[in-house]
């Protein structure tokens, strides 16, 4: 009886919080919401066959920037082309072709609500006959450029007609017939092409590393190409705070053409002591992105040592610690790896979202290659599964008995849409979500794995539908033990995860704080 005249009271206390009027928090406007709209296709090109020589950091470059439009554009992850090592066949597919512009990309956009961005990190090759500026495909060969190399013109003329509220492209390579790596065209005389400046009328942003015949310079300390490691320090927002930048917290299309001239430049100077000037068209007071407060580039140096995923970051893991014994195991750092990822079943169906989260996971890995379906045993690594536990409890709620006292009494001067408040937000009962997973990679070569476990324990109103809290349990395992088995598979060391038992007791002890009058934590069961 005690119990309940306590909750009764508590109940009334927490009434006279909802009516007292409280003082409202000042938005915050840093904070970019999704851009559901938004679509981009991000291209990195190292490896080139037929002695063409590979663009180092290319993968890097687009990593890096796959985590930028996540991070800061807040695109959707399923708006993303993702294309490491694209072929001819591959940018036809995405680009559309010369008679044809309906593409991958073309499929995607809303018409007039989609923002379009198009990044490339590879070889681009002056067509010797032509004078045009072409990007070249990984299927390539030094004799054949010209003839299955992209047109840049092409790409522009493609872009214009797909209907996107607006365009942006960004290309990290040089025109010039050089590379950091050599020349790529055999038997002829440096022949060089500047990018030509897309008609006024086809509303185009283009942001390129290079002018006229210069060279796309690599800084070897971040391992990214050097327009790219600029251009995200720049739109992470050292571009609108640095001297030349106005501070207003949005990062222009001037404020980046200034911080290149300047901090780009200088360091190619510095580096490589040659001349490299970024090529910018558009608009100057085109808003590129939004300054978020606390987040800065990272070069993928940063994170060699430490868990990196292609979704927006979830948490901070501390950095690693590489062991010689991790590295001696499956040796991600010094050795190209391939990913074989088995199917994955629920149910006896097969769960390809469950699959996609894994696979986000490790092409973070520096140079993975991630192989799925009849190819996946050929992998160098076999990445399974194992769904150890799925279970759907349901559990009553203690404080649904004070709850329904406290209306009885005290209804008719309350209110009604207080009472309907307390009955929404007091639960007769809870389902208890409990959700285990097990995530193993074999090394088949050196005869050794890795394993990582996700765990999901959660209660939820057993008046909202168990089917979709369930999905949010099964996708909330895949995600935590791939993130935790990418970092195992680097040589890292994850965070401990909470059990099932200590997540119990957390509610159990908010629950008693609760009933001692003790309101300083929100219940968001």
């Amino acid at each position: 009886m005690a119990r309940l005249f306590t909750g009764v009271v508590i109940y009334s206390f927490f009434v006279f919080l909802i009516m007292t009027p409280l003082k409202a928090k000042p938005s915050d406007k840093s904070k970019t919401k999704q851009n559901k709209y938004g679509i981009a296709l991000i291209i990195g090109n190292k490896n080139y066959k037929d002695g063409v020589p590979p663009v180092d950091y290319a993968h890097n470059d687009a990593a890096a920037f796959k985590r930028y439009v996540i991070d800061i554009l807040k695109f959707r992850e399923r708006n993303i082309i993702y294309l490491r090592d694209a072929t001819k066949a591959n940018l036809d597919s995405a680009l559309g072709t010369h008679n044809n512009v309906e593409g991958e990309v073309q499929s995607f956009v809303r018409e007039g609500k989609s923002d379009v961005i198009i990044y490339y990190s590879g070889h681009g090759v002056p067509g010797v006959k032509s004078k045009r500026g072409l990007l070249l495909p990984t299927d390539a060969t030094s004799n054949n450029a010209e003839l299955v190399g992209y047109p840049i013109d092409q790409l522009y003329k493609n872009l214009s007609k797909i209907g996107a509220k607006s365009v942006t492209v960004f290309l990290e390579a040089c025109f010039s017939g050089g590379s950091e790596g050599g020349m790529l065209i055999k038997n002829a005389s440096p022949v060089f092409t500047r990018i030509e400046a897309p008609k006024s009328n086809l509303g185009i942003t283009i942001l390129s590393a290079t002018s006229k015949a210069q060279l796309a310079s690599w800084d070897n300390n971040a391992k990214h190409g050097m327009f790219t490691n600029y251009l995200l320090q720049g739109l992470y927002g050292a571009a609108d705070q640095g001297e030349e930048g106005n501070k207003d917290g949005k990062v222009s299309l001037l404020e980046i053409k200034e911080w290149l001239n300047e901090e780009m430049t200088y360091n190619v100077k510095r580096q490589h002591k040659r001349r490299q000037i970024a090529t910018v068209i558009g608009e100057e007071n085109l808003i590129l992105a939004s300054v978020s407060p606390g987040r800065q580039f990272k070069p993928i140096q940063a994170f060699e040592k430490k868990k990196t995923v292609a979704r927006a970051q979830r948490g901070a893991y501390q950095t690693p610690t590489i062991s010689p014994s991790a590295r001696a195991s499956l040796n991600i750092h010094e050795s190209y790896k391939s990913y074989g990822i088995l199917p994955i079943k629920l149910k006896g169906k097969r769960c390809v979202p469950c699959e996609n989260i894994l696979i986000a996971s490790l092409e973070g890995l520096p140079d993975a290659k991630i192989l799925r379906g009849a190819n996946a045993r050929k992998a160098d690594v076999v990445v399974s599964s194992f769904l150890s536990r799925l279970n759907v409890t349901q559990e009553a709620n203690d404080a649904y008995a004070s709850a329904k006292v406290m209306s009885g009494m005290f209804g008719a001067v309350l209110g009604k849409n207080i009472v309907d408040h307390i009955d929404r937000s007091t639960p007769p009962s809870f389902n208890i979500f409990d959700v285990e997973l097990m995530l193993t990679a074999k090394d088949k070569n050196l005869g050794v794995s890795e394993t990582a476990r996700g765990i999901y324990f959660d209660r939820k109103d057993a008046r909202q539908p168990k089917q979709s809290n369930t999905v949010k349990g099964i996708n909330s395992v895949f995600r935590q033990a791939a993130e935790r088995l990418a970092v195992r598979l680097m040589g890292g060391t994850p965070p401990p995860i909470k059990s099932a038992a200590q997540i119990r007791k957390q509610w159990e002890d908010k629950d008693q704080n609760a009933q001692n009058g003790n309101w300083s934590e929100d219940n968001n069961d």
